[in-house]
């Protein structure tokens, strides 16, 4: 008997999502493919997502902007955190921070976790201090998506600007997959990944994923370290009943580099790039931990019920300084707010719909009834003291200094200041009526019912306060072509004025913030989906912000405004087998149409100024180039427009453009290694500053090299 093998390489187009290389062997059962995502593409317009309604719509069905970064996408990018993945998408900035738990975003000009909701697995941490700290690593990532503008439908109360919804991976059915993945690059930084997945018999199936990472950081003693472990058991009791058991970790101890001082507000102190001038032995931990109980049931052939049971805890520590002012003629760095946080956060709920089609009158017609029931408990000891700031200071030396121990700055003792408890109820509907093949009419509308108390310890007194939260917003699709889709909706939604978890006593009392937007856009989908674009264009108003009184500035009011306006577009384009090109770029007019401040013990009008950290222009172009099948480059450019430090518009942080290299090499299938440069020109740029002061900047990281090894069997 001859046995003859025969190896062949195939190279060609993924559904438009990728490149494919698979190596097949004549005489196997199967063949092993290798994918190569040669772009970040939202996952194909026709695709169905739950971004941006629970219809199980397509983007083109959809009359509101929506992105979805698939996972392997993120993954065969190399990159280590959510955030630098979220930040490739159109509009998306970073304001992160150690204090705010390094995600926080700005989007069409709003900033922060108040106005832009982050959530994981469709559930929101009711955040405490507009801080969220997890999910941070992507490895355990299906996809992130991504809606902009209000969100309050989908998401309740905070979603003005938009909402991204991080979503990780379920297991697999059908067959058994092991990803391991090491890396090892600049500032001895390494991250170490394992991936399991397969089915167990019996309509059983798992998943595994752990990871972890370590820095020792580019800026002196703010070494980082964090660990994401997830797993979920998944049983298909039935073709028709499905649950899923899962539960998800993550700790992380980010950079204790807490800023740069500046000079006259917008100018880096020489001699300070690399300085660390927090103290000898910070301590910043974030941990939590998420379990969920999902159940799937189809019904009957046209209605189907989804619920989501879930308990999440969180553990966040600080003791450190974290404000630093130069003074130019002795040329020393004061250090000011000393702060010591113990803090738990508790929150169980459940989250439940039912999906109905049914022509109506001859028209196809699709209905999403639900509701969210759920209760948050935030437990805070701090040394703030009676005037809600942290005390304690000392001066250093600019250049040479000691960092001293927290003692040093002689702050107020640790006390059990308050606890915060958010319940909430709320039902939701939406609807999407196809008048033709080519016309449809979505629309949703929900309600929201918040209570929150304090139990202040410190001067011993409770605080109650309840909102109504409506949302609702209605749309027109009209395709006249195949994969063709014209747009407008118009939504209507709410934020609150702080944090609804740790409601500060000079906030009760105070109303939600009511928001509009009216949007319009196009998107298509052309050559099965080789070429995608999309272009879009908004008008956001934001109500009742706080504001101070003209005639009194000791006097607070809710009567502000606050509007954006601007356009977005993207482009996917595979343009031959081996080149591929991704790019996206915004331009929008943020600004404040009414709003206050007391300075000086006067009231300032900011009228026409544009609230910090937000952005103008924003840009992202990616090429990609498989010149051999088993080699590709990338080139990425990242441009991010001026910001301002704070409100005032004083402390401007300049535009700054990113430049990044990578190579892939596919050893033999399964095996690759990946080299991937960033910040190529090594700029020196702001990439945040999110405490709203003129006196420090906190720096982005210098040019990096990133080297990985993955294995897949």
């Amino acid at each position: 008997m001859t046995v003859r093998i025969q190896r062949s390489f195939r190279l060609g187009l993924l559904s438009g999502s990728g490149l494919v290389l698979a190596l097949a062997v004549a005489g196997t059962v199967h063949a092993q493919e290798i994918v190569i995502t040669a772009h970040p593409a939202a996952e194909t317009l026709s695709a169905p997502t739950m971004a941006g309604s629970r219809l199980n719509l397509t983007p083109l069905e959809t009359p509101s902007t929506v992105q979805v970064i698939s996972g392997d996408s993120i993954r065969n990018w190399e990159l280590l955190t959510v955030t630098d993945a979220v930040t490739r998408a159109p509009g998306f900035t970073s304001a992160g921070t150690p204090g705010n738990g390094g995600q926080a975003y700005s989007v069409r000009g709003f900033f922060g976790a108040n106005s832009v909701a982050e959530l994981f697995n469709g559930t929101q941490l009711f955040n405490a201090g507009g801080v969220v700290t997890y999910p941070f690593d992507p490895w355990n990532v299906d996809r992130i998506e991504m809606l902009y503008g209000p969100a309050s439908v989908l998401y309740g109360s905070g979603a003005i600007g938009g909402a991204l919804n991080v979503v990780p991976r379920n297991p697999d059915t059908n067959k058994e997959i092991n990803d391991v993945e090491v890396g090892g690059g600049s500032y001895n930084t390494f991250h170490e990944a394992i991936d399991s997945t397969g089915p167990l018999g019996r309509g059983l199936a798992y998943r595994f994923d752990i990871s972890n990472q370590s820095s020792n950081g580019w800026v002196q003693r703010s070494q980082s370290s964090s660990i994401a472990a997830s797993g979920s058991l998944q049983w298909d009791a039935t073709p028709q009943l499905r649950f899923k058991l899962s539960d998800d970790f993550g700790e992380i101890k980010p950079s204790s580099y807490e800023g740069t001082p500046l000079i006259n507000g917008n100018q880096i102190v020489p001699g300070t790039q690399f300085l660390n001038y927090n103290i000898q032995s910070p301590e910043i931990d974030f941990r939590q931990n998420r379990i969920f109980l999902a159940t799937n049931w189809q019904a009957l052939p046209n209605l189907t019920f989804s619920n989501q049971l879930y308990d999440i805890y969180e553990y966040r520590r600080y003791l450190e300084t974290y404000t630093f002012t130069y003074a130019p003629t002795t040329q020393t760095v004061k250090r000011t707010n000393y702060r010591n946080i113990d803090a738990n956060q508790t929150q169980v709920g459940d989250h439940g719909f039912a999906t109905y089609t049914q022509d109506i009158g001859g028209f196809k017609n699709e209905a999403v009834v639900g509701f969210d029931i759920n209760q948050s408990r935030y437990d805070r000891f701090d040394n703030t003291n009676a005037a809600a700031s942290y005390g304690g200071s000392s001066t250093v030396n600019a250049l040479s200094f000691t960092p001293g121990t927290f003692a040093t700055g002689a702050p107020q003792p640790l006390l059990h200041q308050y606890t915060d408890q958010v319940t909430q109820y709320d039902g939701f509907g939406e609807d999407r009526l196809s008048l033709t093949d080519q016309l449809s009419l979505v629309a949703g509308i929900r309600y929201d019912d918040y209570g929150v108390r304090r139990d202040d310890f410190i001067v011993h007194r409770i605080l109650d306060q309840s909102y109504e939260a409506p949302g609702w917003h209605v749309g027109v699709v009209y395709m006249p072509v195949k994969d063709l889709s014209l747009y407008g909706q118009y939504s209507a939604a709410t934020d609150p004025v702080t944090s609804f978890a740790s409601q500060s006593v000079s906030n009760f009392g105070f109303g939600l913030s009511p928001g509009r937007e009216w949007e319009a856009g196009v998107k298509q989908s052309l050559w099965n989906g080789q070429l995608q674009w999309t272009f879009d264009g908004y008008y956001i108003v934001k109500n009742n912000l706080l504001t101070t009184d003209p005639n009194n500035p000791s006097i607070t009011d809710q009567v502000g405004q606050q509007s954006s306006r601007g356009i977005e577009g993207s482009v996917l384009w595979q343009i031959t087998n081996q080149f591929s090109l991704d790019a996206n770029g915004t331009v929008l007019n943020a600004r404040f149409d009414s709003y206050n401040i007391s300075s000086g013990g006067k009231s300032v009008s900011l009228a026409g100024y544009r609230p910090y950290m937000v952005p103008n222009q924003t840009a992202n172009v990616h090429g990609y180039w498989d010149f051999n099948p088993q080699w590709q480059v990338r080139l990425g450019v990242q441009y991010v427009g001026d910001r301002f430090s704070d409100n005032t518009d004083i402390s401007k942080m300049p535009a700054y453009t990113l430049l990044e290299l990578g190579v892939r090499w596919i050893a033999m299938p399964g095996l690759k290694f990946d080299l991937r440069l960033s910040n190529v020109t090594n700029v020196t740029y702001a990439a945040s500053n999110a405490t709203g002061n003129t006196t420090q900047w906190i720096l982005g990281e210098p040019r990096n090299v990133m080297l990985s090894v993955n294995k897949v069997f």
